[in-house]
């Protein structure tokens, strides 16, 4: 996948429906145009958001709006079956079947009324997957034109690279990464996938914090002495973490507040300096680096 247009930041959904805020058409479609006039044009789903609501909802307010298919970016996800009320699943459970694949990007590109997905992740890896017969698939739905890239989420390396041997031109993994959540960047993991020349994307990249804020005196007031040096608020601080990393991260923000989603922006190229970097290490910790 090529990611040289790809931004810093990506405009995560799941929060945009029944799972999080509940917008109407009329919220999407203004936090739709607002990240398309601050620069932000990668939009990111799942199939499984909102219970299976949140693309359709999506796609109403995306197919009303006078915006080019060309100027914005779909990713969304395939994989999960998940129980729900109209659901035809009793357990939730991983499905990488060829038939599975094609039937949920078929919904997918019917319920966000577009023609293809910019890039489909494998959502979760499953312990039953096929690579062989997950690669054919890809080969596929890229001849028929209906997904231009494809990539995986929450897949160690080891995974990711069985798949890539059947199917060379795999993009990004999109895991979990934050300042509360860091061992992504400390195990060893993240030099795996920069030695492979795999984009990162970080899911949550914001979650936590405010909890561990109010928990922590010592990460608290480290975050308020950051604000003023850096004249930027916390959260940018905080997602500056990741953009600081040589890994060129690409967090996806979930936040549905217009207003915040710009100012994230708007301190995408803010850089912390190395002590800083440590200290905030440190005090999400709780320990001093060994």
């Amino acid at each position: 996948m090529n990611t040289e247009h790809v931004p810093e930041l990506i405009v995560g959904t799941m929060r945009w429906g029944s799972w999080g805020s509940g917008l109407s058409t009329k919220q999407m479609q203004e936090l739709i145009l607002g990240s398309l006039e601050s620069g932000l044009n990668w939009f990111d789903l799942a199939d499984i958001y909102g219970d299976n609501t949140t693309q359709g909802q999506v796609g109403k307010a995306l197919s009303s709006l006078n915006v080019e298919r060309e100027n914005y970016r779909l990713i969304s996800k395939v994989g999960i079956e998940l129980p729900g009320k109209k659901s035809p699943y009793p357990i939730k459970s991983y499905n990488y079947t060829r038939e599975h694949i094609f039937r949920t990007v078929d919904n997918s590109l019917r319920e966000l009324k577009t023609e293809y997905l910019d890039l489909l992740l494998l959502h979760r890896p499953s312990p039953l997957m096929d690579c062989r017969e997950v690669g054919d698939s890809f080969q596929q739905l890229r001849q028929k034109g209906t997904v231009r890239a494809f990539g995986v989420s929450n897949f160690s390396f080891s995974q990711y690279t069985l798949l890539k041997d059947e199917f060379k031109d795999l993009g990004p993994n999109q895991v979990e990464i934050s300042l509360c959540k860091p061992e992504f960047l400390l195990d060893g993991r993240v030099e795996q996938f920069m030695c492979s020349g795999t984009p990162i994307q970080a899911y949550s990249p914001l979650n936590g914090v405010l909890q561990m804020r109010s928990q922590r005196v010592d990460l608290d007031q480290l975050l308020k002495e950051l604000e003023k040096k850096y004249q930027a608020d916390w959260s940018s601080i905080v997602l500056a973490f990741l953009l600081t990393h040589p890994a060129g991260i690409r967090p996806v923000v979930g936040t549905t507040s217009l207003r915040h989603l710009k100012t994230l922006f708007s301190h995408r190229n803010l850089v912390l300096e190395r002590r800083d970097w440590f200290s905030l290490l440190e005090a999400s910790r709780g320990d001093p680096v060994p």
